[in-house]
């Protein structure tokens, strides 16, 4: 998979992230920006098991909850309402008993990825601005949930045993 070189743009949200991480006090190890070196097959990861390949185009991930493959199953959609905080929170409840403790990634349609706990996902996206499509991702990549901002809304998704 080839990735394109990221929008100046794109930069934005990143920006914005780490200001709420450090204005909240969130420590690096709770929640913070996957490893320089490895980002790249996190993504590679997440498209291959989720997405239609043949239906997605390059590694723009803006909109790939369009291309979700055939056969996952997925939840009724969660719809965000006027509490962006209280809907955060009901999206990490999304999250499956077994993973709730556990690092988690967080994709964003702008190509960064994070790693952090439900508490501290759930704390930073109600303070975005420049959010758009967001994947909380299992560890395991068995299932996703996907957040569209201009959707108001999340997606429960999970590969099928």
């Amino acid at each position: 998979m080839e990735f394109e070189k990221k929008p100046a743009a794109s930069y934005l949200v990143r920006d914005e992230i780490e200001k709420v991480r450090r204005d909240k006090g969130i420590a690096p190890d709770r929640f913070g920006e996957f490893a320089k070196s490895g980002w790249k097959d996190i993504i590679t990861k997440f498209c291959y098991t989720f997405l239609d390949m043949k239906k997605q185009r390059g590694s723009n991930l803006a909109y790939s909850w369009l291309n979700f493959r055939e056969g996952l199953e997925h939840s009724e959609p969660l719809r965000c309402g006027a509490d962006e905080f209280a809907y955060f929170a009901k999206v990490c409840e999304m999250i499956p008993r077994e993973d709730r403790d556990k690092k988690l990634f967080l994709i964003l349609s702008e190509g960064w990825v994070y790693e952090g706990h439900a508490e501290e996902i759930s704390a930073i996206l109600p303070e975005l601005f420049y959010l758009e499509d967001a994947y909380i991702v299992s560890p395991k990549f068995s299932w996703v949930i996907c957040h569209c901002d201009d959707g108001e809304c999340a997606v429960f998704s999970a590969v099928k045993n």
